[in-house]
């Protein structure tokens, strides 16, 4: 039996005999396509707008504002506090530093959108 958790999107489309059928990612290259077909750019285009919209998030989060988006959601960042661990392997005790991560929380109107009928 194969375990869907440990291949990739095209390993299980090709074990389930659907190369062309079945989508489990997105890819960039597919998010930049349906961007650009959407809006009327050139792929090139929407790679560039796709890019410097990512950018901006990622400088507004560095200097630690939110980037809020109406209807879509917000990402901030989240604080993660230093604690101990342990090595999995060993049972080691290990020291995590604290660290900053990209939080994205969704809008009630993204959440309706997939929850519908909740």
């Amino acid at each position: 039996m194969l375990d869907f958790k440990a291949c990739s999107g095209s390993d299980v489309r090709r074990a389930m005999g659907r190369e062309q059928e079945v989508s489990l990612d997105m890819t960039k290259a597919e998010i930049v396509a349906a961007v650009a077909g959407a809006s009327g750019l050139t792929k090139a285009e929407a790679e560039k707008v796709i890019g410097a919209f990512l950018d901006q998030v990622v400088d507004a989060a560095v200097a630690g504002n939110k980037v809020n988006w109406p209807g879509f959601g917000a990402f901030s960042v989240s604080e993660r506090a230093a604690r101990t661990g342990r090595n999995p392997q060993t049972g080691e005790v290990v020291e995590v530093k604290a660290s900053k991560a990209l939080k994205f929380s969704a809008s009630s109107a993204l959440k309706a959108k997939l929850n519908p009928g909740r």
